[in-house]
């Protein structure tokens, strides 16, 4: 029998269903793990991943919510939420919720690659010219926000933005 508090061993069969397109499957699976183990941010991350593709954007807004209130300082979980956000049209919450990441941890990459991504989006660049290593933002918001990433992060940062 397997040990009901592993949330690595929830997580990892959900994903497995999910990858497999068994949904309802997965969902139960995530939803037991984190009966078991609320403090898992990755379960969270799964879950509300998982209902964000299938379109139930309220539910996946939701368990975003309560995972970051379980998870409170887990920065991966929180730029996940603001991503989604971002992905939603919500640019005020992603912005928001990528600012508390890095209030959390101002050296994590992702977080800084987040706020870029932000600056992008909210259409203060060019984005061509800022794929082609120019600086052609209007209001500059997005390279001071690099440039002020870079700086916390260090050399060697990867930043790595999903398409």
């Amino acid at each position: 029998e397997a040990d009901a508090e592993h949330a690595h061993a929830w997580q990892a069969w959900g994903v497995l269903e999910i990858k497999a397109g068994n949904y309802a499957v997965a969902r139960t699976l995530l939803e037991c793990g984190l009966k078991n183990c609320m403090g898992h941010a990755a379960l969270w991350q799964a879950l509300a991943g998982m209902e964000a593709r299938l379109g139930n954007v309220a539910e996946a807004r939701k368990l975003y919510r309560v995972g970051m209130e379980r998870c409170t300082r887990n920065v991966g979980l929180m730029v996940d939420a603001a991503a989604f956000e971002l992905r939603e049209g919500q640019a005020a919450r992603g912005r928001k919720l990528l600012s508390k990441a890095k209030g959390v941890n101002a050296k994590e990459g992702r977080v800084w690659c987040g706020l870029v991504k932000a600056e992008i989006e909210a259409d203060t660049c060019d984005v061509g010219s800022v794929a082609m290593g120019g600086a052609a933002c209007a209001d500059k918001d997005a390279i001071k926000v690099l440039e002020e990433g870079l700086r916390a992060v260090g050399e060697g940062a990867v930043c790595e933005v999903e398409e």
